[in-house]
């Protein structure tokens, strides 16, 4: 490996990561975890987050134009209200937007500190997702994680006093408080071999009976947040997560789009189906989709039960179906059972699955599944052009998380079942299926 100079460091922080990834592995040095991943996932978290705020302040402004019918307020009196809230969220300033027509014009907007803060954190949880996938896949000859803090004034203590700290990957440490813990967290995780573990003198922790529960008000209700108490140098230290960080995220990579659709849920109809289409248009989710499916295809394959968000249903479907959650989700599980680890003629090839993410959202029909009994599921059907046989993906709506974490979500999504090719003859039987579309 070549030595990298001052000069060559200065070159490359203005270049797109891609440039920066290349120049580094000239040099020898492999990145960690897929760059590529990453980015994918965190511009579909970025686009989530983006529309959520919209809605935030949609719905604030909504309350006081509403407040202000009903009780009589004057003109002023509401446009003073209006003008707090604006200046409060920070959606003053200006930005040039283009209408319909192509014509640019300045309008009164801007971006707040918070909305900032949000990207960010859920740009760092997307990191998390990608270094926490390639993380899983090493676990055969680094199977011990140590936790990473930046260590500098904005570290919060609890976070400080757990750098260096190492637990083996299986520790139940990690299913809470797998970085980031927090608004802003910077936090990471290293994975070590057993030589680097004794040559650097690090000593394996155990955390059995280190964790409690603290009482915590969201959103002026109490919650019970998973805590984790532990010595630092004969100080006695807990870690409590903020209020809905207390997950591991590389696992459940879903918790953002479950949050908008909390906010969203009970709006107007007509908002809460625009948010629903804008969603499901997601220009970013498919290629996160297909980038994070072509490296479990070609690396060997191994069960992390990493869940993300696959789409969300468009509003047609929706009023059609009437589900608690339009967010549909798959595990990696789903894709090793269904086309890696299969060669029957029911299997998909690499190319076929790539193409799951459209044959949700532009299948040729859409049936009820009546073959699952306990709940509603729907089978999203593509035909093979010149066979007999179709692609078929089964979505089962309004489950609960799969994860082994039983504490960490009550929250309801929708989940892929079943991929695969079936006899497209099949729907013909009216006892099992049912034609949507």
């Amino acid at each position: 490996m070549t030595n990298i100079s001052e000069t060559e460091l200065k070159s490359i922080f203005n270049q797109p990561p891609e440039k920066v990834i290349e120049f580094f592995e000239a040099k020898g040095l492999k990145t960690s975890y897929d760059w590529h991943e990453v980015y994918a996932d965190s511009h579909s978290k970025a686009f989530t987050v983006a529309k959520m705020t919209e809605i935030d302040l949609l719905k604030d402004t909504k309350n006081i134009l509403d407040k202000a019918i009903k009780e009589g307020e004057s003109y002023g009196e509401t446009k003073k209200q209006l003008k707090e809230l604006f200046e409060r969220k920070g959606w003053t300033g200006t930005r040039i937007d283009v209408d319909s027509e192509g014509n640019a014009k300045k309008v009164e907007l801007g971006t707040p500190r918070r909305i900032r803060t949000i990207i960010n954190s859920n740009i760092n949880s997307a990191y998390a997702s990608g270094r926490y996938l390639e993380q899983m896949q090493e676990t055969d000859f680094a199977p011990y994680w140590q936790y990473m803090a930046v260590n500098d004034e904005s570290t919060r203590p609890e976070h400080k006093a757990l750098h260096l700290k190492v637990y083996k990957s299986t520790d139940p440490f990690w299913q809470n408080f797998y970085p980031p813990n927090g608004w802003n967290c910077r936090c990471y995780v290293r994975n070590l071999t057993k030589r680097q573990v004794e040559r650097m003198g690090y000593t394996v922790e155990n955390t059995d009976n280190h964790f409690v529960e603290v009482s915590k008000m969201v959103g002026g209700e109490e919650k019970k947040i998973p805590a984790y108490k532990f010595n630092d140098g004969g100080i006695e230290r807990t870690l409590v997560p903020d209020a809905g960080w207390e997950t591991n995220v590389g696992k459940s990579a879903w918790g953002i789009d479950v949050a908008a659709w909390n906010k969203v849920k009970n709006l107007d109809e007509n908002i809460k189906l625009d948010f629903l289409s804008k969603m499901a248009q997601n220009p970013h989710r498919e290629q996160a989709f297909k980038t994070w499916t072509s490296k479990m295809f070609e690396k060997d394959y191994k069960n992390t039960e990493l869940e993300k968000t696959l789409t969300w249903i468009n509003p047609k479907l929706y009023e059609k179906i009437k589900p608690q959650s339009p967010i549909v989700v798959i595990q990696d599980s789903q894709i090793g059972h269904s086309g890696i680890n299969k060669n029957t003629k029911q299997a998909l090839s690499k190319e076929e699955y790539l193409q799951v993410y459209d044959i949700i959202n532009n299948p040729d029909e859409i049936y009820e599944d009546y073959t699952y009994k306990d709940g509603k599921q729907i089978a999203f059907v593509k035909r093979i052009p010149n066979s007999e046989m179709c692609i078929k993906i089964c979505v089962r709506f309004d489950q609960k998380s799969r994860l082994k974490d039983k504490r960490k979500r009550n929250e309801l999504i929708s989940r892929v079942t079943t991929v695969g090719k079936v006899d497209y003859q099949s729907f013909m039987n009216l006892k099992d299926y049912k034609k949507i579309e």
